[in-house]
């Protein structure tokens, strides 16, 4: 039992179940990357510089390679391949290795001097599987 329980049991006794200052948890924002939390059902979504957006359920990721040499990533699923280039790809390797990737956003190559030690896409290819 928690020290707010009483607490809780008298506001609710005066109509106010909510305390003061009291905000529930929210969900993802559009612009978080990665979901706040490891769960069951998820979604990785895959976003071109034109604006364009693919996302794939995390149930169907069969398998996954970080080639070092090229920092590539490359990714099976069921129905569709795809193949991450960019910089620093080791840190987004294992956050999809957990299912914590929400969004992988397509960056030009030209950003990259910017911010060097951070993990950065430079080209997203996906295609359908034969």
């Amino acid at each position: 039992m928690t020290q707010r329980f009483t607490l809780k049991v008298d506001e609710m006794r005066q109509n106010e179940p909510t305390a003061a200052g009291y905000e529930p948890e929210a969900g993802p924002r559009d612009d978080d990357i990665y979901y706040p939390s490891y769960g069951n059902v998820r979604h990785i979504c895959f976003g071109w510089p034109d604006g364009r957006k693919l996302f794939l359920n995390y149930a169907y990721l069969i398998s996954g390679e970080y080639i070092a040499e090229e920092d590539k990533v490359t990714l099976l699923f069921t129905t569709h391949g795809a193949t991450l280039t960019g910089i620093n790809l080791s840190a987004v390797f294992n956050k999809i290795m957990g299912q914590q990737v929400r969004l992988l956003q397509c960056v030009d190559s030209r950003y990259n001097a910017i911010e060097p030690d951070r993990p950065i896409v430079n080209s997203i290819d996906v295609s359908l599987n034969s």
